[in-house]
């Protein structure tokens, strides 16, 4: 959450996709919007636990086996490395830690940002 002004605030939220793919991203915003208008969310028609028992069904586990059996094959031997072009040198020794940067826009630009949505909910 960013506080523009006394009165306006941004939220803003930043996920993997493992996590969560376009679809259900979108379905994340339009609820919490939806929650912001407390308006009432429609009851949630399937549950991960209905999920869980479809997928323990056993016409599920075969077919989720031979799922399983084929991809297996088709990585009995790693993928090469991607040779992406970088911007900096990869250290000897890659620690996946992510970094942060903080950018914060100036009363002039965020207005010029309003501006340029055209009132279209952006």
């Amino acid at each position: 959450m960013a506080k523009l002004s006394d009165e306006k605030y941004v939220f803003m939220m930043d996920m993997h996709h493992i996590i969560a793919d376009g679809v259900t991203r979108s379905l994340l915003i339009q609820e919490l919007a939806e929650l912001y208008e407390k308006k009432t969310l429609p009851p949630v028609q399937l549950h991960y636990k209905d999920f869980a028992v479809w997928q323990q069904e056993e016409k599920q586990q075969s077919l989720l086996e031979k799922q399983r059996q084929y991809w297996l094959e088709q990585y009995t031997q790693p993928p090469e490395d991607l040779a992406l072009p970088l911007d900096f040198p990869r250290p000897q020794v890659q620690s996946f830690e992510g970094g942060r940067v903080d950018r914060w826009l100036s009363a002039e630009k965020v207005q010029s940002i309003k501006n340029a949505h055209g009132g279209k909910k952006v």
